[in-house]
């Protein structure tokens, strides 16, 4: 039987603490492998919509992802966290949202065959300080993480989660943010 989302849906939305997204990591006890994290924010950019999203210690919850992200998934929450404090925005759909969304002037490269990212230098450094000082991460251990994020996006509003968020106006306007600016690239590296 699985546990009672509404449990961990409280879990999610009311954390007992909310760390700094460079001290996460080591938040998480080692033998927890599964689970869902949530990303609080304050100083939001003006046009990402807040109305009626949850809000701890005066951060607004804009995004939640899962360790693994599906039953046959090799990765696990510290990996998947890992994804998104580490300056490489190839490998984190929310970095590839704040990007966008902060108009950093980034420069998208190729990293390797099929891989685009923000140029690695000075722009992801920008975006890493930039969550540091206005992001902060809770997380909640779940057996079956990716059922419960789908429960979480459907009930709550995440305008930074791009998937299963077709409900959110803002969440699809960024998704097609992302696939033109990633469109262009590609054209601009003659694909």
């Amino acid at each position: 039987m699985l546990p009672d989302h509404e449990s961990y849906l409280r879990a999610i939305t009311q954390p007992t603490r909310l760390y700094i997204p460079s001290q996460v990591l080591g938040s998480i006890p080692s033998d927890v492998k599964k689970g869902v994290y949530a990303w609080w924010f304050r100083n939001i950019p003006p046009d990402v919509p807040v109305d009626g999203t949850v809000v701890a210690d005066d951060r607004h919850l804009l995004y939640i992802g899962t360790g693994p992200v599906s039953p046959t998934s090799k990765s696990n929450l510290r990996e998947r966290l890992r994804s998104h404090v580490s300056p490489d925005a190839s490998r984190s759909t929310l970095r590839k949202s704040l990007g966008c969304i902060l108009e950093f002037p980034f420069e998208i490269t190729r990293k390797s065959k099929n891989n685009l990212h923000y140029g690695l230098g000075e722009c992801e450094a920008r975006l890493s300080q930039w969550l540091e000082k206005n992001a902060r991460v809770s997380w909640a251990a779940h057996p079956s993480p990716w059922e419960l994020e789908s429960y979480l996006i459907k009930r709550l509003a995440l305008p930074l989660n791009v998937d299963e968020n077709g409900h959110c106006e803002f969440a699809c306007r960024l998704h097609e943010r992302r696939k033109a600016l990633f469109a262009e690239a590609r054209a601009k590296l003659g694909e």
